[in-house]
């Protein structure tokens, strides 16, 4: 049994995910280093500094936050709800595609958020939360609930996380905070101009799920497995 698990959209073999593992330098469904691609901006060792936390979670966007499993289950009881869920859900659109400042993060992030996405959100953290175990104190600490809303602290005591529901926003994180960096310009446009010429069309689906393990506590994030959707 991993140290945790989480659900995440993380393409694999597609334009999409190809861009992401380069830009972090890390394949998640493979678990091997990739060679980054740097952008020109910045120097190979501030791009590096830049992308380390990020890379320890593998190119995704979060549907379920990482969890320990509680006691009264285990992987392969969550693995097989994992395969009946993705087996029952159909793929949604990710319309515009674009690496934009996402609350002074680089991201990867759509034009718009359709009610499908939100309703695909909100099955996800409802149906896996019999797999999750309470949060330790430390763990909520980690949380910093006094900068969270009313909302947010409500979410977090309910489900582990607090960015969830109507404060759920799809991103694919690529960066630490950068927020007022006077590099951020420049390295938003040299960003989304690879990621365009990557996307092999104007409108992505969110048609695969990966469920995600860490290991240990210091492991990187590695897919478990990866099941498309309707």
């Amino acid at each position: 049994m991993a140290y945790r698990y989480a659900i995440y959209f993380s393409p694999k073999e597609t334009a999409l995910a190809r861009f992401g593992a380069a830009a972090l330098g890390y394949d998640i469904h493979t678990g091997a280093d990739v060679a980054p691609t740097c952008p020109g901006s910045l120097d190979a060792d501030q791009w590096s500094d830049l992308t380390s936390r990020a890379r320890g979670y593998g190119f995704h966007a979060t549907l379920k936050a990482p969890f320990r499993l509680a006691q009264d289950t285990d992987e392969s009881a969550l693995l097989e709800a994992f395969e009946a869920f993705c087996d029952q859900h159909h793929a949604v659109s990710l319309p515009g595609l674009a690496v934009r400042e996402h609350h002074g993060f680089l991201a990867v992030t759509p034009s718009e958020q359709s009610a499908e996405l939100f309703a695909l959100e909100r099955k996800i953290v409802e149906d896996f939360e019999p797999f999750r175990a309470s949060l330790t104190e430390a763990e909520v600490a980690r949380r910093k609930p006094h900068r969270l809303t009313k909302r947010q602290k409500s979410y977090l005591d309910r489900f582990g996380y607090p960015f969830v529901f109507d404060d759920f926003q799809f991103h694919m994180t690529l960066s630490a905070f950068v927020g007022g960096e006077p590099f951020v310009p420049s390295l938003l446009a040299e960003l989304d101009n690879s990621l365009q010429q990557a996307l092999e069309t104007e409108e992505t689906m969110l048609d695969s799920l990966t469920l995600a393990q860490q290991k240990t506590p210091e492991a990187a994030f590695l897919a478990l497995d990866s099941r498309a959707l309707k």
